[in-house]
């Protein structure tokens, strides 16, 4: 064998080894790029992959969702527009209560329901046929209607005033909270009331850190403008809130 010394090293390399550097580099080159083509396949399927699944997950929850907001996804005969004349699985009611709302000296009637956790306010005319059903938002558990006011605004306008206790919550913290709702009946039209969500009357609050308040709104009625109809007003210390009547029934925070 035939070796030959390199000064560039520090070693001898035979002309056998010197050959076989030569010529196997540029199949060592073939491989890498070939392992590189692989791998640039690879990632492109899994790009193609990715990029069709999520089209396709895509275009099914577009179309979930076009079902949902037309009601595709329920009968039409199961859809309830009115959850007062639903079948209940439970029921509570309070006694009839009634008043001569129109001023005919025929009293109307109006009773307090409980029904699977909802609370309804149903109002009757004299003949005990409903005219209204009206249900009120609970935040929490425990709602209940605990209060229920007769007023004149005017010579036209009665208003019913609902005091409403929203429930409590107690997960992180404790919150309890009573709203007034008010319902309309103008020149005696009995088959025309209208309801309108008021202010929050009574609060209570505890955090964590056993920071505890409580806040109890006065509410009454005044004529502020002089106009022969009166507002309701809620006040607790220097917060005050004014609603007054506007037409076609609605009571209307004045900002």
């Amino acid at each position: 064998m035939v070796t030959k010394k390199d000064k560039n090293t520090s070693g001898i390399l035979s002309n056998k080894g010197i050959l076989w550097k030569r010529l196997k580099l540029p199949q060592a080159e073939k491989n890498q790029e070939f392992c590189q083509n692989r791998t640039m396949q690879r990632y492109f399927l899994y790009l193609v992959v990715l990029v069709t699944v999520s089209v396709s997950s895509f275009a099914q929850d577009e179309r979930y969702l076009r079902k949902m907001l037309s009601g595709g996804l329920i009968p039409k005969s199961e859809i309830k527009s009115d959850l007062s004349k639903e079948k209940a699985h439970w029921s509570v009611k309070s006694p009839l209560y009634k008043k001569d709302i129109n001023g005919d000296l025929i009293p109307e009637y109006f009773f307090v329901q409980k029904r699977d956790g909802m609370t309804f306010f149903h109002f009757l005319d004299h003949y005990k046929r409903e005219l209204a059903a009206i249900q009120l938002n609970a935040v929490g558990s425990n709602s209940e209607i605990y209060q229920v006011n007769v007023r004149d605004l005017s010579d036209d306008v009665v208003v019913f005033v609902l005091s409403f206790f929203e429930g409590s919550t107690s997960y992180l913290e404790h919150l309890a909270t009573s709203r007034l709702y008010f319902m309309t009946v103008v020149k005696g039209d009995l088959t025309n009331v209208k309801i309108s969500k008021g202010p929050v009357i009574h609060e209570e609050y505890q955090d964590g850190q056993k920071h505890y308040h409580r806040r109890k709104f006065d509410w009454g009625l005044y004529d502020y403008n002089r106009d022969g109809q009166k507002e309701i007003f809620v006040k607790y210390h220097n917060i005050s809130r004014v609603y007054f009547y506007q037409e076609p029934g609605h009571m209307v925070e004045l900002k």
